[in-house]
């Protein structure tokens, strides 16, 4: 009987030996091909370790450092793993959700060549219509955008409304990380900025905003998805608190109604004009 059970234990242990390597081993992964099929595998199958682990190498191989995709699936593993406890009660995973918006703000960059690339040698206007479009590989991943903007915009709504000001702050500066060509940025830390008592940097702040904004064309607004809308939706409610307290309800009321037809499904931008 204790033959038997010794067997089954050390057999119970070569199988266990043998996940751990797998998971460990990476030796069957050609890092000199932009074939990432390896990198969904991981990710679907939930072994978001080795996912890391696999998808920094490709970030730092000559042949596939400069390709977007590692440092995309790199952010959708970190976010993952940021939302079990089982990873961030981890030390060296405590900071999965900032790290994911790191690697997310290099994904970024590295679009960002890829469209100046493409567009040397054509006219302004041809340019422009390949920085406003959306890569195939955003597109395939657009589910994960959205959900990560959503989320930062929650956090960012959360500690305005608390009036935790100064928090406030350090979660908008990550908006050029999940939403890099988004202009709400300006708009909000100019109202966390007034509110906080410093009313020339926010008046600074909101110069910039409002050039931006001048700048912004509604056939592009629309071509935001909706919780890039919503961050410039509350940016510009809460400038607008900011002017109604320091009694100018009317410029307040002026600017909401100049961009009311833009923002049409958002209850709370409209409640607000009602209450001016």
């Amino acid at each position: 009987m204790k033959n038997l059970l010794f067997a089954f234990l050390a057999l119970f242990a070569v199988n266990i030996s043998s996940a751990q390597l797998w998971d460990d081993d990476d030796s069957d992964v050609d890092y000199n091909s932009n074939n990432y099929d390896v990198l969904n595998v991981l990710f679907v199958d939930e072994k978001y370790e080795k996912l890391l682990k696999v998808a920094e190498k490709y970030t730092m191989k000559d042949a596939t450092k400069d390709d977007a995709e590692p440092y995309l699936w790199l952010a959708k593993g970190l976010y993952a793993m940021s939302k079990d406890e089982n990873y961030t009660n981890q030390d060296k995973y405590k900071k999965a959700y900032n790290d994911a918006l790191t690697w997310l703000g290099k994904y970024y960059k590295k679009e960002e060549k890829v469209k100046k690339d493409k567009s040397k040698g054509l006219s302004p206007e041809e340019a422009e219509l390949i920085q406003n479009e959306k890569s195939e590989l955003y597109l395939r991943h657009v589910e994960f955008f959205i959900e990560i903007k959503r989320a930062l915009y929650e956090q960012i709504d959360t500690e305005i409304g608390s009036g935790n000001y100064a928090k406030a702050l350090g979660l908008i500066s990550k908006i050029a990380k999940v939403s890099p060509e988004n202009i709400a940025k300006d708009f909000l830390v100019g109202a966390c900025n007034f509110q906080k008592g410093d009313k020339n940097t926010a008046r600074d702040n909101w110069k910039i905003a409002d050039e931006l904004l001048l700048k912004l064309t509604e056939a592009q607004f629309l071509s935001w998805e909706k919780p890039d809308k919503m961050f410039l939706a509350l940016g510009l409610v809460e400038t607008a608190k900011c002017h109604v307290k320091a009694k100018k309800p009317e410029l307040a009321k002026e600017m909401l109604n100049k961009y009311k037809d833009w923002f049409e499904d958002f209850d709370f931008y409209l409640e607000y004009i009602e209450e001016l």
